[in-house]
C-alpha cells in the first residue's frame, strides 16, 4: 500500500498526495479512525495538520481502500476546529471503539478555498469558498463579470464565458459571501469588499460562472 502525507502521527494511504484512508500511529503501531460523529471541524483538523488550507470532502474506506491495519486506535473524535492536531480533539480513549473496519474515515484535502461546484467540467460551476472551516455559497447580489474575472484568474484561466449563471444545482449550508465588488486586481476573491454577516440571500441567488477552457 503506498503512503502519502506522511507525518509523524498521521498519514494518508491508498490514494494520492492529498487524500486516502486516514491512519494514526499509537502504541507504536498504525491504525485507523471510526467514522461515528466525524464532520467538518475534524477533517479540517487533519488537513490542517498535514499541512494543506482545506479538506474537498469526507468519505468512508470501503468506496477508496480497506485498511491492512488490524487496530482501530480512535473513534468519536468530536474536533472544535482550533485544534493543532487530532490527538488534541475529544474522543474516546485510544484504542476503545464499537467499530469495525468497514467505518474506517477516509479524507481528501485540498491547498484551495475556491472551487467550481457540479458543472460538466473543471471550468464551470457553483462557486463555493472555504470560510471559517467550512465550504459555502456565493450570493449573487452585485455580482458582476469583474467579480467573475478574479474567480477565474483564481483558478488559473484567463477569461470569463458567462459571468452569472444559475444553471447549476443550488447549494446547501452557509452561504459565506454577499454583495461582492471586486475591483479587478484582486488576487483572490476573499481580498474582494463584500457585505459582512448576516446577508439576505437564499440559495436559490447562489452564483454560478463558466471560465474558459484555455
Amino acid at each position: 500500500m503506498s503512503t502519502h502525507a506522511l507525518k509523524r502521527y498521521f498519514r494518508l494511504v491508498g490514494g494520492s498526495s492529498s487524500d486516502g484512508l486516514l491512519e494514526v500511529f499509537e502504541n507504536g503501531e498504525w491504525g485507523t479512525v471510526c467514522d461515528d460523529l466525524w464532520g467538518y471541524n475534524n477533517a479540517f483538523v487533519v488537513c490542517k495538520e498535514l499541512g494543506f488550507q482545506s479538506y474537498e470532502t469526507v468519505f468512508p474506506s470501503h468506496t477508496h481502500v480497506r485498511s491492512a491495519s488490524e487496530e482501530i486506535w480512535y473513534d468519536d473524535v468530536e474536533c472544535i476546529g482550533s485544534e493543532s492536531s487530532l490527538r488534541e480533539c475529544p474522543k474516546r480513549p485510544v484504542g476503545e471503539t464499537n467499530c469495525g473496519h468497514f467505518e474506517d474515515i477516509g479524507v481528501a484535502c485540498s491547498q484551495q478555498t475556491l472551487r467550481l461546484v457540479g458543472g460538466s467540467s473543471k471550468n464551470e460551476g457553483r462557486i463555493e469558498v472555504f470560510n471559517n472551516r467550512r465550504w459555502g455559497t456565493v450570493c449573487d447580489d452585485h455580482w458582476d463579470e469583474t467579480d467573475a474575472l478574479v474567480v477565474c484568474k483564481q483558478l488559473g484561466y484567463s477569461s470569463v464565458v458567462t459571468a452569472d449563471s444559475h444553471s447549476f444545482r443550488v447549494g446547501t449550508g452557509k452561504i459565506w459571501f454577499d454583495n461582492v465588488q471586486c475591483i479587478g486586481n484582486e488576487a483572490t476573491l476573499h481580498d474582494c469588499p463584500r457585505s459582512a454577516e448576516p446577508h439576505n440571500c437564499g440559495h436559490h441567488e447562489d452564483v454560478g460562472i463558466v471560465c474558459s477552457s484555455d
